[in-house]
C-alpha cells in the first residue's frame, strides 16, 4: 500500500489526463461556480437510478441504470460515472470497497445527471464524468427534478443558493430537463482528449501524430489511479517522425497492451505542458516491429 503525498499527486494529475481533479484549483481549494456556469461543460443530460458506488485507488465509480437520455449521444442501459475523491490522502492499493451507503447518492433513488462525456486513447468506450462531483439533483416519483435543502446540493450546500431565478422557475414548473437541454444544445456531444486522433486507420494515425518512435520498454513507472495506463521508461531505437535526439523517453502507454523488455513502434504526442513526456495519440497507436515497412510506406 502507498500513501500518495501532495507532491507526488501533482505529478499524477499531470500524467493521468483522463481523471482531472473536478472542481479543484491549483491550491486544492474548491472553485465554486454557479449552476449556469457549469452548463458550459455539459455534453449529456441523463435521468438515472442509482445502483451502487465503489471506491478504488481514490476514484469513485457510481453505477446507474438509465431511465432516459434527455440530451446527448445514445447510451447503454447502464452507465458508470467516475471522479476523484479526496486528493489529500489517496491510497493506491487496488482494493475495491463498496461505498454505496457512504455517498450522497442513495441507492435506488433517481437523479438527473449533468455529464461530461470524454474520449481518449486509453479507453475503447467513452468516459462519463460529472460536471461537478458535488452536484446532486434528485427526481421525484414522477421523475421531475425538484429543489430541497437536504437533497438538492452542490459544494455540500443547498443548490438553490447557486441557481438563477430562471432556473428556479424551471424547477418550480417541473421543466428543468428541457430547460437545461435547450441551454446546452450547442455544446459538443463529446470532449476529446488533447491531441487525440479519432480515426484509427494507420494513415490517419501516422500523419496526425507528432512523433513516431521505435522503442524498447525498460521500466514501468507511475501507474494511473484505475490501472489502465502507466508511464514507461523506454530506449529510443529509431525515430521515424519528429525531431528527437534523446536515447531515453518517457511514454504513457496502456498497461494491458505492452510488456517490459519488448519493442514496439508507437505513434505519440507530447503531453500538454511537458517537454519530455509523451502519450499515445489514438486507440491504434501501438504497432508491432513487423509493421515497420507499412509505417515507412505511409510516411513516404
Amino acid at each position: 500500500m502507498k500513501i500518495i503525498t501532495k507532491s507526488i499527486l501533482v505529478y499524477y494529475l499531470i500524467l493521468m489526463v483522463a481523471f482531472s481533479c473536478n472542481g479543484c484549483s491549483k491550491d486544492n481549494t474548491v472553485q465554486e461556480r454557479s449552476f449556469e456556469e457549469l452548463l458550459n461543460d455539459v455534453t449529456d443530460v441523463i435521468a438515472v437510478k442509482h445502483s451502487g458506488s465503489i471506491l478504488k485507488n481514490g476514484i469513485y465509480y457510481h453505477s446507474f441504470s438509465v431511465i432516459k437520455s434527455v440530451r446527448g449521444n445514445p447510451t447503454e442501459e447502464s452507465i458508470t460515472v467516475s471522479h476523484t475523491g479526496d486528493s489529500d490522502n489517496i491510497r493506491i492499493d487496488d482494493i475495491e470497497k463498496d461505498v454505496s451507503n457512504n455517498v450522497q447518492f442513495k441507492k435506488g433513488c433517481k437523479y438527473l445527471l449533468l455529464i461530461k462525456r470524454r474520449a481518449d486513447a486509453f479507453s475503447e468506450t467513452d468516459n462519463f464524468e460529472p460536471v461537478e462531483k458535488s452536484l446532486i439533483i434528485p427526481l421525484d416519483e414522477n421523475e421531475n427534478a425538484y429543489l430541497n435543502d437536504n437533497d438538492s446540493l452542490i459544494y455540500g450546500k443547498p443548490l438553490k443558493k447557486y441557481i438563477s431565478k430562471e432556473t428556479q422557475n424551471a424547477f418550480s414548473d417541473k421543466t428543468l430537463e428541457t430547460y437545461v437541454a435547450e441551454l446546452v444544445k450547442n455544446n459538443p456531444l463529446l470532449i476529446y482528449d488533447n491531441g487525440f486522433i479519432k480515426e484509427t486507420d494507420v494513415k490517419s494515425v501516422i500523419s496526425g501524430s507528432q512523433y513516431i518512435f521505435r522503442i524498447s520498454l525498460e521500466r514501468e513507472g507511475i501507474k494511473s489511479f484505475n490501472g489502465d495506463r502507466a508511464t514507461y521508461d523506454c530506449k529510443v531505437k529509431l525515430v521515424y517522425k519528429g525531431e528527437f535526439k534523446e536515447s531515453i523517453v518517457s511514454v504513457i502507454l496502456p498497461s494491458d497492451k505492452v510488456e517490459i523488455g519488448k519493442e514496439y513502434i508507437v505513434a505519440v504526442n507530447l503531453v500538454a505542458d511537458s517537454h519530455d513526456l509523451f502519450k499515445i495519440s489514438s486507440r491504434n497507436s501501438i504497432f508491432s516491429i513487423e509493421d515497420e515497412d507499412l509505417i515507412r510506406e505511409v510516411l513516404n
